[in-house]
């Protein structure tokens, strides 16, 4: 479609991205390796951050302090603001933990889930996370975050069969109670609710495995968009 035309015009002819999938809509890091999908295989952090995640024990106690929370505070919530979702379907909603590197994680609502990120901490250089609920019929339409200069974690802590991921011109996954999935948001990225139940994920966010190893210094290039 025009869209995809657009893209691949802006990478071929205008050299504004590497790839068409991928369209960071604030900052675009050219250095930085482009992947869609990441595996814990990909870097020491990356194996070590996802051990910890992918602990059963873990996961148990992160959504039994989700749903305490939620049925404390039912309107703590809020609507997810960037309006992608399809309209007249389910909601998406979020629950913050930890809005940025400058705020503290709120750890009067979510003890374990601060400890949790704390220990994540010793292997990534989180930036933010939060509860994230799909509701059914929910559709999050095609698009793309910020930047390039971070990953995202979906701990999946409880889902229905039929809630699908599509990432870039990979073929859609679903999500399954346990699963970590490793992905760079800047890629064009579509979310399906399909399922009879809410999609709860634990969503970390986390600075760019190439940026760990090098000092952020002055003419590293990049595109302000």
């Amino acid at each position: 479609g025009e869209p995809r035309r657009v893209a691949r015009h802006a990478v071929s002819v205008l050299g504004l991205w590497g790839d068409p999938m991928q369209r960071p809509t604030m900052m675009y890091r050219r250095e930085l390796l482009a992947k869609a999908w990441w595996s814990p295989g990909d870097e020491p952090q990356l194996q070590a951050a996802v051990g910890m995640l992918s602990s059963k024990r873990l996961a148990a106690q992160l959504l039994a302090e989700f749903n305490s929370v939620s049925k404390q505070r039912p309107g703590g919530w809020r609507h997810q603001p960037e309006r992608i979702q399809e309209p007249g379907g389910g909601r998406w909603k979020e629950w913050k933990v930890v809005d940025d590197r400058k705020s503290p994680c709120r750890q009067n609502l979510f003890p374990t889930t601060c400890k949790a990120l704390d220990a994540l901490g010793q292997a990534v250089v989180v930036q933010w996370a939060e509860y994230s609920v799909l509701e059914p019929g929910a559709h999050i339409r095609a698009h793309t975050g910020p930047t390039n200069d971070r990953l995202t974690a979906h701990l999946c802590l409880s889902a229905p069969l039929g809630v699908t991921i599509r990432l870039a011109d990979h073929d859609p996954i679903e999500y399954k109670v346990g699963d970590v999935f490793l992905f760079d948001d800047s890629f064009e990225h579509e979310v399906w609710q399909r399922g009879d139940s809410d999609r709860i994920v634990l969503l970390v966010q986390f600075t760019h495995p190439g940026l760990l190893a090098q000092e952020m210094r002055p003419g590293i290039a990049s595109t302000e968009l």
